[in-house]
């Protein structure tokens, strides 16, 4: 329908405006897709819809807003709707706001509550990025070893669902890991498969060059 075509475009929209780090246009059409759900009264959109909104304020530097938003407002708003994805969804965000911060035992606090859901649950396709957020937050704290063993874990369900920008950030983080261990040979690795992932990327270069 012309509603959710709308809808979609103005994610897509914002999205490249974040991306770009535009983010003060990400925020206007945000709000506008939040204030789209309200009318509408759905509840799930309006969730997603202010979940979206919360990472953006939060990347601007309101991360308290960001922080009581995503408690207060979207994460009850997904238990009333018994939305155990979006529940997942909102911690992921969470984590990622407290992640900003440097507040890494937070961050990983809420990556093992979507995770407990998730496996509860079975809900798989969330877990790629449960698993890469925990990696990334180990080894920010300076768990190397940790890190590495959860980032191919990562790695493997990345493979599994063709996640290449994840497989990508992934290689490009062992290699730093393996790096400063003194794992050259392991760097070199990492690093190969990293390129080999870039050229698929931006090339469109086939699949099996990842493999060796």
């Amino acid at each position: 329908n012309r509603i959710g075509d709308r809808n979609a475009i103005g994610h897509n929209l914002a999205v490249t405006y974040e991306y770009l780090g535009q983010l003060a246009k990400a925020q206007a059409i945000r709000e506008e897709l939040y204030d789209r759900a309200i009318k509408a009264h759905d509840s799930n959109q309006q969730a997603y819809a202010m979940m979206e909104l919360a990472i953006i304020k939060a990347k601007q530097g309101a991360t308290d807003e960001a922080e009581r938003d995503i408690i207060r407002k979207v994460v009850p708003l997904f238990r009333r709707t018994r939305n155990d994805p979006g529940r997942i969804a909102a911690y992921n965000t969470l984590a990622t706001v407290y992640f900003l911060q440097k507040k890494y035992p937070e961050a990983q606090w809420f990556l093992l509550q979507a995770k407990t859901i998730a496996d509860r649950e079975g809900i798989v396709d969330q877990l790629p990025e449960i698993i890469f957020g925990l990696a990334e937050v180990k080894k920010q704290s300076g768990n190397s070893s940790v890190a590495i063993e959860e980032y191919k874990v990562a790695d493997g369900l990345a493979r599994k669902d063709n996640l290449l920008g994840m497989q990508l950030a992934i290689q490009d983080a062992l290699g730093d890991l393996y790096h400063e261990a003194g794992n050259y040979q392991e760097a070199a690795i990492a690093l190969r498969k990293y390129d080999a992932l870039k050229n698929m990327l931006f090339l469109g270069t086939p699949s099996a060059a990842v493999e060796n």
